[in-house]
C-alpha cells in the first residue's frame, strides 16, 4: 500500500487520477483533497484483492473488454506501473476482472469491486458538522 503513489481510474463517462502528495490524496484534474477514509478503502482492496473464483473458459472467451465498466491503473514510485485491472459488471452482483496484460478472467464480489471503482463524487470530503 505504501508504494502506491497514483491511481488512474477510467470509466466510459469519466476519467480522473488520485495522486498522493505530502498532505494525502488529491483528485486530478483540479487538485481537490480526497476523503482519506474512502481512499484507504480503495488501497485495502487493491493491496489485498481476492477473487471469488474464475470465469469458465467458455464464458471468458465471449466477454468483450473493448469498453470495460472500469479500468484501474496503479502506479508506484517514479511512475512504475504496479498493475492495471479491467472490470466488467456481471448480470448477477459482482464483476469480471482481468489484468490488462493477462487472459485469466476472475470473478469479484460487488462489494470489493465497488470499493475500488470510485467516482469523483465518492471521493469528496464529508461535510463538516
Amino acid at each position: 500500500r505504501e508504494d502506491i503513489q497514483r491511481i488512474e481510474l477510467e470509466y466510459p463517462e469519466e476519467s480522473f487520477v488520485l495522486a498522493r502528495d505530502t498532505t494525502g490524496w488529491r483528485v486530478e484534474p483540479g487538485g481537490a483533497q480526497a476523503e482519506q477514509s474512502v481512499v484507504d478503502g480503495m488501497l485495502v482492496q487493491l493491496s489485498g484483492l481476492r477473487a471469488l473464483g474464475f470465469a469458465a473458459d467458455s464464458l471468458a472467451g465471449t466477454l468483450s473488454w473493448e469498453e470495460p465498466t472500469g479500468r484501474v491503473r496503479v502506479l508506484g514510485p517514479g511512475g512504475a506501473q504496479l498493475g492495471e485491472l479491467l472490470f466488467l459488471s456481471r448480470d448477477d452482483p459482482g464483476y469480471f476482472v482481468r489484468r490488462a496484460d493477462g487472459p485469466v478472467v476472475y470473478t469479484l464480489s460487488r462489494y470489493s469491486g465497488d470499493q475500488i471503482l470510485k467516482k469523483v463524487e465518492d471521493l469528496a470530503p464529508a461535510p463538516e458538522e
